[in-house]
Formats: structure tokens, C-alpha cells, sequence
């Protein structure tokens, strides 16, 4: 869930459906579909983190392409 400004803290939810992965304190295990929400702090501005998505995805394009060009050299050699 997405806080409204980039002061608000946003919220998680997490629903665990493999109760058995997951203890409490008292040793009991975890019923299969509980939800837990809980706030967390935003690391980025909401503003920040457009532009850490440009850059992230323009990384991830110029990776592929890299790794393309290259698997296409080794294999005519």
C-alpha cells in the first residue's frame, strides 16, 4: 500500500499461507492464512524513486544487450 507523500510511512501486508515454516514465541505454529500489516519507513522520496526506476531499467536493458552481442561473438568464433 503507497502512502499518499513521501513523509507518510507506507504499510506492508503479508499473508503466510505455509504455516508450518513459521514458529511463535510460545513454540506454536503459525495459522495458514493469517495477515500481518505493518509500517515501514520510505527509504527514497516518492519523487527519488521514478527516477531510480529509469535508471534501474535502463541498467537492466543495456546488461541484456551487452550479454547479447556477446553470446553472439562467442558463437561464431
Amino acid at each position: 500500500m503507497s502512502s499518499s507523500s513521501s513523509s507518510d510511512p507506507d504499510n506492508i501486508q503479508i499473508t503466510i499461507w505455509a504455516g508450518d515454516l513459521f514458529q511463535g514465541l510460545n513454540g506454536s505454529s503459525v495459522r495458514p492464512g493469517v495477515t500481518v500489516d505493518a509500517p515501514i519507513t520510505r527509504q527514497v522520496n516518492k519523487e527519488d524513486s521514478r527516477h531510480y526506476v529509469k535508471v534501474g531499467q535502463a541498467l537492466g536493458y543495456c546488461t541484456l544487450i551487452t550479454s547479447f552481442v556477446g553470446l553472439l561473438i562467442l558463437t561464431r568464433m
